[in-house]
């Protein structure tokens, strides 16, 4: 079962796949670019709510002092008139300021917020301005003021997503400079415009001793709270660590300074001493510290965003950027690759239908090195070597017609040769027959004279034995006479021994005189009686040297005779090897004549077999140049390149 997509054509195909493509990346990039642009959008946000929330704690601070300072005027404290004055001008002048602020965030909750507010504010200034109000009337009215001068700038700060900063550095450092400093300032805003109405009227009540105290431990705690805070920040932020480390301590001990003061106005230390005017510019310095700190936490702040809002703004176009170089290449690449690929089985295609059609002559260019540039080359190559291969086909099967015609007459002359061939080894055969005839008589005589040598080398080996015995019997009898003749000179010795004993026997005889004289006889007798018996000695010592002479020529003779019979012995051993070797080569000649004739019988049967394959040859070839002619019909149907034809 064909598939719906296996009937299209392959541009639609890739058309389809890049479809898809664009129907999967498009929605994803889009969402991404979306979420990359709102990060921005948030930043710039961000950044916008800054200004006004820098002007809103301008004019907590305006609104602060002027409580303080409308308090000692009400009271009857003419000093602090000009103060007032001042401080009323700067406020108005800040909320027309916060107002244009305002304006850019375009957030209408806001402008609400800040149009009750300026409404409030003129009233109450008014009423100040008019003495409709007393001290008391004033603080209340001025603390409710700032209390939503509070809330607008918390408002400020929801509009434009800083109180939501998802940096640790930027949310702790937001959270500390505008959340809990101002809420620090405005505790010590009261106690500056308590301590100033107590002072101005020189009497310190319980409750406001109380109130007095509790606002003094309120803004401490406050200002932990803001410690907390911009120290986080600072642990992340080496640059916020060395922007914030002096303001932090100054601000600090202004508290603390504040506090002593507070103490020893509320133990009525100062209450007869210090002046209300000189407490307001004390307490001032010490608000004025806090507000320092955040002076100098807010520049650095809006580096921050700004720097962040010109990352994510370039992040934003960067990606857009991005996602369209992206899709652009891809969509370059993809309608790159469908082209080639598209033309590359198109020409694969073409080539195949001239092929099937018998139109070798078609050739195909490929480009690269893919598979499709392979597979082009490949039926490239393919095609060449079948136009060549068709070529040679044609070329040989005219060459088989001819071939087998000439083989057709060269076999009625290869019959005729066979035949008379055939004669030839019947007369060869014949021959032969004689000739191993004449080899078997030969090595019929062969084999009697390797007998007679046999019993010739057995004769010769005994007269060899024979004459050995004599050599060694002839030296046993050299060793005896050697013998006889030592003993000999042993016994002649002895003689000379026995007259030189007889010779000293007759001279002590004659020494004795008439005494040895019997003596002297038988010495005489003795000397004489050696004498004799060395005289025997020599005669035999003569003849004995003789004998061992003649005894030692005889041996050598007999040596001489013995390494004669020896020589004979081997050379009629050699005699009978050699004939032992003549009786084999005959016998081998003998049954290599036979072998020989039985091959010439074999030549002789397969001449003949060879003649009626020639006969059969000749029919074959007459059958393969029919098959080569109806060959060469059947590959003239193909239509070849020039080069193959001219191959």
């Amino acid at each position: 079962m064909i598939s719906w997509h296996q009937r299209l054509p392959m541009a639609k195909k890739f058309l389809l796949l890049g479809a898809l493509a664009l129907g999967v990346i498009v929605p994803l990039s889009a969402l991404v670019i979306m979420g990359q642009s709102q990060a921005a959008a948030t930043a710039t946000r961000q950044l916008s709510g800054l200004t006004p929330a820098e002007n809103v704690l301008k004019l907590v601070m305006l609104t602060q002092k002027h409580r303080g300072a409308a308090g000692g005027v009400l009271t009857g404290n003419e000093g602090m008139r000009a103060i007032r004055e001042e401080a009323e001008k700067a406020a108005s002048t800040g909320f027309e300021q916060t107002d244009a602020a305002l304006s850019a965030l375009n957030d209408a909750g806001v402008q609400r917020s800040l149009g009750a507010l300026k409404t409030r504010w003129t009233a109450l200034v008014d009423d100040v301005r008019a003495q409709r109000v007393d001290a008391v009337q004033n603080f209340t009215r001025h603390t409710e003021l700032i209390t939503l001068q509070l809330g607008l700038l918390t408002e400020v700060m929801d509009a434009s997503a800083l109180s939501l900063d998802a940096d640790p550095v930027t949310y702790h450092l937001v959270m500390g400079v505008l959340e809990d400093m101002p809420r620090v300032t405005e505790t010590l805003g009261q106690l500056r415009a308590k301590g100033t109405l107590a002072l101005t009227r020189r009497e310190m009540t319980p409750v406001a001793q109380a109130e007095m105290a509790a606002l003094m431990r309120q803004g401490q705690s406050h200002f932990v709270d803001a410690g907390r805070h911009l120290a986080a920040s600072a642990t992340s932020s080496a640059a916020v660590d060395r922007l914030l480390a002096t303001p932090r301590t100054t601000a600090a001990a202004q508290l603390q300074q504040m506090e002593r003061l507070v103490q020893s106005v509320l133990q009525g230390h100062a209450s007869g001493q210090m002046e209300a005017k000189a407490y307001f510019a004390e307490t001032s310095r010490a608000i004025d510290a806090q507000f320092t700190l955040i002076d100098a936490a807010l520049p650095h702040l809006r580096q921050v965003l700004e720097a962040r809002a010109r990352e994510e703004q370039q992040l934003a176009w960067g990606i857009a950027a991005l996602v369209a170089g992206m899709v652009g290449v891809c969509g370059w690449l993809s309608w790159s690759i469908a082209r080639s690929t598209t033309r590359s089985v198109d020409a694969a295609v073409r080539l195949a239908r001239d092929v099937a059609g018998g139109d070798l002559s078609q050739r195909v260019h490929a480009e690269g090195d893919d598979e499709l540039a392979q597979l082009l080359r490949t039926l490239d190559d393919m095609v060449q070597k079948l136009s060549g291969m068709v070529g040679s086909v044609r070329e040989g099967s005219d060459t088989i017609a001819t071939a087998a015609a000439q083989i057709a007459s060269g076999n009625a002359d290869l019959s005729t040769r066979t035949e008379h061939q055939a004669a030839n080894l019947q007369e060869t055969a014949s021959s032969l027959e004689d000739v191993a005839s004449s080899a078997r008589h030969s090595a019929e005589n062969a084999r009697l004279a390797e007998q007679l040598a046999n019993q010739a080398t057995t004769v010769a080996s005994q007269g060899g034995h024979a004459v050995h015995q004599v050599v060694d019997t002839m030296t046993d009898i050299q060793v005896a006479s050697r013998k006889i003749s030592d003993i000999i000179g042993v016994i002649d010795g002895i003689a000379f021994q026995t007259n030189i004993l007889a010779l000293n026997a007759a001279v002590e005889a004659a020494r004795a005189g008439e005494h040895g004289r019997g003596f002297a006889v038988v010495a005489a007798e003795v000397r004489t009686l050696a004498q004799r018996s060395a005289s025997a000695a020599r005669e035999i010592k003569v003849l004995i040297t003789d004998s061992v002479e003649k005894v030692e020529l005889g041996h050598a003779r007999v040596s001489e005779a013995g390494q004669t019979i020896s020589g004979v012995v081997d050379h009629v051993r050699r005699v009978n090897d050699l004939i032992a070797e003549m009786s084999a080569a005959s016998l081998a000649q003998e049954s290599g004549m036979t072998q020989v004739n039985a091959a010439v019988s074999q030549i002789d049967q397969s001449t003949q077999q060879n003649a009626a394959l020639v006969e059969q040859t000749a029919a074959a070839a007459g059958s393969l140049r029919q098959q080569a002619l109806r060959l060469s019909e059947t590959v003239g149907a193909f239509r070849l390149a020039e080069r193959a034809r001219a191959g």
